[in-house]
């Protein structure tokens, strides 16, 4: 019988061997933050851009017609790990709220089923820069269960100048 010091150890020693939790990776730990202020004085017209991709660490844009990689936890949740690039970012309002929907479907698609819902607030230092834009990496999206074939994820995004930007992947 092993000893349980030794595992833990051994989990120290050797962390991509040892189990963490999605939340743990998460931006936020999956919280929400605090609620979004909008600027009413902000007269900025400029387009704000959006780009949904995977988000392990850093940003890569997702494949076209594809589910985003799932990721199974050894106690049975599911999960994607999503990234944001934003371009046209105002940088006297550089908070953020997103909202993000999965929805999936059965043959010819008459009627989605929610997959996975999440909204919460970012500010600008949880972001990376990337050229002329902004990346947000590592955003968990707990699934209530594996994806079917059919569906599409909604990303829809306000700043505090209440802009908004919204894409669709589908799939």
């Amino acid at each position: 019988m092993r000893s349980p010091i030794l595992v833990l150890l051994g989990c120290a020693v050797l962390p991509p061997g040892c189990f963490t939790y999605p939340c743990d990776r998460d931006v936020l730990a999956c919280e929400e933050g605090e609620p979004l202020a909008i600027d009413g004085a902000c007269e900025n017209e400029a387009p704000l851009v959006l780009e949904l991709g995977e988000g392990e660490g850093t940003f890569a844009p997702l494949a076209d017609e594809t589910w985003p990689k799932v990721h199974h936890g050894v106690q049975g949740g599911i999960h994607f790990m999503l990234g944001l690039r934003l371009a046209g970012v105002d940088a006297e309002h550089g908070e953020f709220e997103v909202e993000i929907e999965a929805r999936d479907c059965k043959g010819d698609c008459a009627a989605m089923q929610t997959l996975a819902t999440r909204t919460f607030v970012v500010d600008e230092t949880y972001l990376e820069p990337d050229g002329d834009a902004l990346v947000l990496a590592d955003v968990v999206l707990l699934l209530d269960r594996e994806p079917e074939a059919n569906g599409e994820i909604v990303v829809r995004v306000t700043d505090s100048c209440g802009r908004t930007a919204e894409t669709v992947h589908a799939m």
